[in-house]
C-alpha cells in the first residue's frame, strides 16, 4: 500500500511537471504571436 501511495505521488509530480512545462510553452508562443501581430 505504501509504495503504491509512493508511486501515486510521484505520477502526480510529475503530471504537475508536464502541465507546467505545456504552460510554458503556451505563454512562450502567446507572446511570440502578440509581438508578431503588434509588428504587422
Amino acid at each position: 500500500m505504501e509504495t503504491k501511495i509512493g508511486y501515486l505521488r510521484l505520477e502526480w509530480s510529475e503530471t504537475q511537471e508536464t502541465v507546467d512545462f505545456l504552460a510554458r510553452k503556451t505563454l512562450q508562443h502567446e507572446q511570440k504571436l502578440r509581438i508578431w501581430a503588434d509588428k504587422n
